[in-house]
């Protein structure tokens, strides 16, 4: 336990965030937070969503904390989103639609999201892309993927008539841009 004690009292101090798994180790259920205040066995902590978002404050029973983690690639970038506060904003998010009968139209959106860089999420019917367009013809995409932390990926190329929708603006691309643009 000594050693979750002192992650505990690094994070406090140093105003960074933690990742905690309660009773049982599964990262799906990892929550997120700054701690608020520590006492012999317990800690209160503020939790934020996976877009840095205040979601409460709960207490924590120690001997509760099976896992814990400060620091690294994910929780950095968190901190980063949360100290931004970007998403304090109203997010309008923006989808572009496949069909064949507008093909011409459809052309024309992928070339204005080319030209502003916009990070886009390329669904597939179940499966999807988020990247940026790095160049388009009349029958596909060439995408650079990047991934849910803002770590430029690999370059992929998919043909338009797979494509169903394109999103973009919204928080997971809102998100991935910011954690780009710092990484």
């Amino acid at each position: 336990m000594n050693n979750i004690l002192k992650i505990i009292k690094d994070s406090q101090k140093n105003g960074k965030l933690i990742g905690i798994c309660l009773k049982r180790i599964v990262w799906e259920n990892r929550q997120i937070g700054i701690v608020k205040i520590i006492n012999e066995k317990e800690i209160t902590i503020s939790l934020i969503d996976r877009y840095s978002r205040k979601l409460k404050d709960k207490k924590v029973s120690i001997s509760d904390i099976k896992y814990i983690e400060m620091g690294g690639q994910y929780l950095e970038g968190l901190e980063n989103l949360y100290k931004s506060k970007i998403f304090n904003q109203k997010i309008s998010v923006k989808y572009v639609r496949y069909y064949n009968d507008k093909h011409a139209h459809f052309l024309k959106k992928i070339s204005i999201l080319k030209e502003n860089k916009n990070i886009c999420t390329f669904f597939l019917g179940d499966n999807y892309i988020t990247g940026k367009i790095l160049d388009f013809s009349e029958n596909d995409l060439l995408i650079k993927g990047i991934s849910f932390n803002g770590i430029e990926d690999s370059i992929q190329s998919i043909l338009l008539k797979q494509l169903t929708t394109i999103r973009y603006n919204g928080k997971d691309e809102i998100k991935i841009e910011f954690l780009n643009n710092v990484s």
